[in-house]
């Protein structure tokens, strides 16, 4: 997906990063990869040293006198607690370049680096910006009132259209899980999902007014709309060219929609994954891991890209009920 072209502009681009955060020769042994695991490993090893030497100290079994035991587990406490505010502030030190590095991995620059990369591939895509607030709200959210967004929202054009994308929490009691249709409900259990949501808008929509809600329970190995959705049956605007484009992209992304089209905007709730809690950023947009290592850091932004381009492939599909005209 990523040609090597790309790679190497990533790859120039986290090297300037670096190079302009890690510039001091204590930074760089702060941002080395090993130097975590090396403090830890002489803390446990002198502070095990200083239990030895004390217990020793006050040990009958041991020939050698107290007076060479009690200064050695002395010193060896002192090289310990040296070693522990040591680590703390190579702690506190990386924590600070990281933060620097969020800093300069920037709004702008994420999109510049979407739209090189995915321009290739959706050729009439642009990302405008990235964001945490939708521009085109979604119009056929579940009828609960706790949602956060915990997630980066893709705002563009696709086909000349405007889009948002992207994704909103809830916690329920509900299994409302459509990638996982046989979970059994948990009534009395906490549960948290992430709803991924594609809105488009366009002038064409205002007299095109129809909703469709998925089925919580449906026949396995019947490919048929009724099947899967409820719908209202005297709606003109579910035709049966559109009811076809819908089941087939529903077999070429394995999604089952919920969908809603009023006052000009069509609201594509996609697809709905169990997560941990409400802070657990699994599978949203733009959900980069800061290492203080280049090549773990543009290994993480490649992976992060290859995750995003899957689904917006996926979501991208969704675009011909707009597009296409029936």
């Amino acid at each position: 997906m990523i040609n090597e072209k790309s790679i190497e502009k990533i790859k120039l681009t986290i090297t300037q990063i670096y190079q302009k955060i890690i510039t001091k020769k204590s930074d760089k042994i702060v941002a080395w990869q090993g130097i975590n695991l090396l403090c830890l490993l002489s803390l446990i090893f002198n502070f095990l040293l200083t239990i030895f030497n004390f217990v020793a100290a006050y040990n009958l079994h041991f020939t050698i006198q107290k007076a060479v035991f009690l200064p050695l587990g002395i010193v060896f406490l002192l090289i310990t607690l040296v070693n522990f505010i040591f680590l703390i502030f190579i702690r506190k030190r990386q924590k600070r370049l990281i933060n620097q590095l969020k800093i300069n991995l920037n709004k702008t620059l994420l999109i510049n680096t979407y739209n090189d990369i995915f321009k290739t591939i959706f050729k009439t895509l642009t990302i405008t910006d990235i964001s945490s607030q939708w521009t085109i709200k979604p119009v056929n959210l579940p009828h609960l009132s706790d949602f956060k967004v915990n997630d980066n929202i893709i705002i563009g054009q696709y086909h000349g259209y405007n889009f948002n994308f992207g994704s909103i929490n809830q916690a329920t009691t509900t299994v409302v899980d459509n990638l996982q249709p046989n979970l059994i409900s948990k009534p009395y259990n906490l549960q948290y999902y992430r709803y991924l949501f594609l809105t488009i808008t366009s002038p064409s929509l205002n007299d095109r007014n129809f909703e469709i809600t998925r089925k919580n329970k449906h026949q396995k190995n019947n490919l048929t709309f009724d099947n899967f959705f409820w719908y209202d049956q005297t709606n003109a605007h579910l035709t049966l060219p559109l009811k076809n484009r819908i089941l087939e992209n529903m077999k070429t992304t394995k999604m089952i929609p919920n969908i809603k089209v009023t006052k000009q905007t069509c609201s594509l709730q996609l697809a709905t994954s169990s997560i941990n809690n409400s802070k657990d950023n699994y599978n949203s947009l733009l959900n980069i891991k800061i290492s203080l290592n280049k090549k773990i850091m543009v290994k993480n932004i490649l992976l992060m890209l290859n995750h995003d381009y899957e689904i917006l492939q996926k979501g991208f599909v969704w675009f011909n009920l707009i597009v296409k005209k029936d």
